[in-house]
């Protein structure tokens, strides 16, 4: 009876307490970087300073230049850094910060100032499954990845919405990098409800029954559910 009436409180916060149009609640992908950042190379170097250059291309983030505190340039490409932070510049904060969202921090424990802040863009490494090749593409699930992180798949084509003034992914996305216990799946728009909903959720048989018909366009609000209610 207590599940039950968690998973009607859980359907209802995401109907109704949820921001019309964040929906979905992945950020969107930048098409260009500079200004402050951290990176974290391979060899476990950390360098801090300014992004000068940068080139993003079909297959994730290529090379970019980062010049550190002592003014010295660093010339790195996509392979010889692990992880990247990066702060965005001239984007107003998301109004979410409103008693809705305070409700969802409580329900869903998730960090929300990661996603409504928008602070930061984070850039990690990924290893292409099935093949011997990584990149380096932004995390879209700031603030509730601490079970499965969801990446961008570079040359996807994704739709925007704009809230409040700051584009969120819409449902258009053709496919994501996912990153769940130690795996690497590309998760796609065709065979998401045919397969890859039960194969990346299935260990959480609530969630498959209360999703009976997963929507690929709904992926962001199964990744939160998870988070939450699975264990």
């Amino acid at each position: 009876m207590k599940t039950l009436k968690r998973l009607s409180l859980v359907c209802f916060v995401i109907m109704f307490c949820i921001p019309a149009g964040w929906g979905q609640g992945f950020v969107t992908p930048l098409s260009s970087l500079s200004g402050d950042a951290q990176l974290t190379t391979v060899n476990m170097e950390t360098i801090n300073g300014k992004i000068t250059a940068a080139l993003i291309g079909m297959k994730g983030l290529v090379s970019l230049t980062i010049k550190d505190h002592n003014g010295n340039k660093h010339r790195m490409k996509a392979a010889q850094i692990q992880n990247l932070r990066t702060k965005i510049d001239g984007l107003a904060k998301l109004e979410m910060l409103n008693e809705k969202t305070k409700n969802l921090e409580r329900l869903f424990e998730a960090d929300f100032s990661e996603i409504t802040d928008r602070k930061y863009a984070y850039y990690e490494q990924v290893k292409v499954r099935g093949k011997d090749r990584y990149v380096l593409t932004q995390l879209l699930n700031p603030g509730f990845n601490k079970k499965i992180r969801v990446y961008d798949k570079p040359g996807a084509k994704t739709g925007e919405t704009s809230v409040n003034g700051i584009a969120v992914s819409g449902g258009s996305a053709k496919a994501y990098y996912v990153k769940k216990g130690g795996k690497t799946y590309e998760i796609t728009r065709l065979k998401y409800r045919k397969g890859q909903f039960k194969e990346l959720f299935g260990d959480c048989p609530g969630m498959i029954r209360f999703y009976r018909v997963p929507e690929f366009a709904m992926f962001a609000e199964h990744v939160l559910y998870y988070q939450m209610n699975c264990r």
